[in-house]
């Protein structure tokens, strides 16, 4: 097969969203048929495959992809598409900052580069404070914590307020119940937690019995019962009819 009938097949595939097979028939390419187009697809198609996957399966194929990445990034330092889908990589790996850097350097190829005009847009345009939270609910009922830590780490410092910032620990709480690695769980619950003791400087945070609530939550989940027990009863102090 030439590398544009490899191309076309590979594309066909990802199309029915046969990831598996996807990843399955280029690993099986011989060394001369897994070309630089070839090994991006190959990226591209381990990133759209996290995608469908729980929080540890998520992480290891993104891992991969990067790694496929971070390869390549010497074979061709003049393409906007690469650096695009190593954008999109980053930002499905919670990498923000870095997904933006991919994404500037993309658009320093080509300024009018459509799709990465479109996700840089998606990172910094400007949302009302009512449109920000109103997101977070509509992505919360849906229980895509990894979404909302993605969208609240991308906003301007001037959207991060205090119920926003609250949002975003009570996300990495609820993604810590997808976890099966300790270390992976203690990191999310260790992130909550620093969000947690900011939080509550905030003058808000004297009549905001859910702040302890999830506060209490959190060291639950790391088997911490004599914090758990303390902020709970923070929580009760401040509303004894909590149902929470």
């Amino acid at each position: 097969m030439t590398e544009n009938e490899i191309l076309h097949h590979i594309k066909r595939l990802q199309y029915k969203k046969n990831y598996q097979k996807t990843i399955e028939f280029i690993n099986n390419l011989s060394n001369d048929d897994k070309t630089y187009s070839i090994m991006l697809e190959l990226a591209n198609v381990y990133t759209n495959y996290a995608r469908e996957l729980d929080y540890n399966e998520c992480k290891k194929n993104i891992g991969i992809a990067l790694g496929i990445f971070e390869k390549l990034q010497n074979d061709n330092d003049n393409d906007k598409v690469f650096y695009f889908k190593w954008a999109d990589a980053l930002k499905v790996n919670n990498k923000i900052s870095l997904s933006l850097e991919k994404l500037e350097k993309s658009l320093s190829i080509d300024g009018e580069y459509e799709e990465a005009k479109k996700l840089h847009e998606r990172y910094t345009i400007y949302f009302t404070p009512y449109e920000v939270i109103e997101h977070i609910y509509e992505l919360s009922d849906n229980d895509e914590y990894i979404e909302i830590i993605n969208y609240i780490e991308s906003l301007d410092e001037k959207n991060k307020n205090y119920n926003v910032l609250s949002e975003l620990a009570r996300a990495y709480n609820n993604l810590a119940n997808d976890i099966d690695y300790e270390n992976e769980l203690k990191e999310n619950i260790g992130k909550a937690i620093n969000i947690f003791e900011n939080l509550e400087k905030h003058e808000l945070s004297k009549n905001d019995e859910s702040l302890y609530y999830r506060w209490g939550y959190a060291y639950f989940v790391i088997d911490d019962a004599s914090n758990a027990i303390k902020m709970l009863e923070k929580s009760l102090k401040i509303d004894s009819k909590s149902e929470n």
